[in-house]
């Protein structure tokens, strides 16, 4: 009786052994995998990617003027340049909220982002996917909107849908789907106007990677504006470095845009993808707590 009851206690022991490394296999093999290296914007984009819950983010991106202009404007450095500074905040690890203020057109935004889907390292879940809602308020002066200003001419709305996937340890591809819709349009202008970017990165060290991506504008001129209005923003496109860690990330880039409101620069960006409409820009985004028991 005595072996029996050992045998048991033994098979027993072995069975909750063997069920927990099961566990803990199927636990280590179905962990999250995130963005390695953009954190959670590249250039004037949202990634998929949301802070940690708790966590408080400062974030302050610059973009100088043309270097086509030289030295004697330091390539840019001394123009005119165009600056945002925001906080973002993880309400909780997939949802994240940002407010953001632009010096151009004084604008004033605010997002929500929401991640639905977070790319698993087995691949039972393919890609990483948010959502994310900006609205947007511009504290221009009235004469900016002519004769037939009206409060709500200030406000303009943007829908972004992103993905993203992760390759390896060394690649990251994004693809984004935005609608932006603005009250107030110039008579060549459409209310509503769509885009698809595209982007990807490299990572050549620990911490650095380069990265390149492009921005395609287009008309939505069926959703009730004149065929007529379809002028919208030029493309946008830039390539960059980033240097990162869980807490600090750091970008320099070359790019097209002056602007920074990615909803504005569908519907108004100025300059064409070429040699003389190049600009540097950088972004920095520093956590400025971060809840270490998320």
């Amino acid at each position: 009786m005595d072996k029996r009851r050992c045998l048991r206690k033994l098979n027993y022991v072995i069975l909750l052994i063997t069920i927990s490394y099961t566990s803990y296999g199927q636990n280590r093999n179905t962990k999250d995998v995130f963005p390695l290296f953009w954190g959670t914007n590249i250039e004037n984009l949202q990634t998929s990617q949301t802070l940690p819950q708790g966590d408080l983010e400062l974030r302050i991106f610059h973009r100088f003027g043309e270097i086509s202009t030289g030295a004697s404007d330091m390539f840019g450095v001394y123009a005119p340049s165009n600056i945002t500074m925001g906080l973002a905040y993880g309400i909780t690890s997939n949802l994240m909220l940002v407010f953001d203020t632009e010096k151009q057109n004084r604008f004033y935004d605010l997002s929500l982002k929401y991640r639905f889907l977070t790319q698993k390292t087995d691949n039972s879940i393919p890609l990483s996917v948010s959502y994310i809602f900006t609205t947007s308020y511009s504290g221009m002066d009235k004469e900016n909107y002519g004769v037939t200003y009206h409060a709500a001419n200030r406000w303009s709305y943007l829908n972004q849908l992103v993905a993203e996937k992760q390759i390896g340890y060394k690649i990251n591809t994004m693809l984004g789907i935005y609608y932006t819709h603005h009250n107030a349009a110039k008579p060549t202008q459409p209310h509503d106007i769509g885009a698809v970017s595209f982007a990807m990165g490299y990572r050549f060290g620990k911490k650095m990677s380069i990265f390149a991506n492009y921005q395609y504008n287009q008309a939505l001129t069926f959703l009730g504006d004149n065929s007529s209005r379809d002028e919208v923003g030029k493309d946008g496109a830039s390539v960059g470095i980033s240097y990162g860690t869980p807490t600090h990330k750091f970008q320099v880039f070359i790019g097209n845009q002056y602007g920074i409101n990615t909803g504005d620069n569908m519907a108004n960006n100025a300059y064409k993808l070429n040699s003389s409409n190049l600009r540097i820009g950088f972004n920095i985004s520093v956590r400025l707590f971060h809840n270490k028991k998320s």
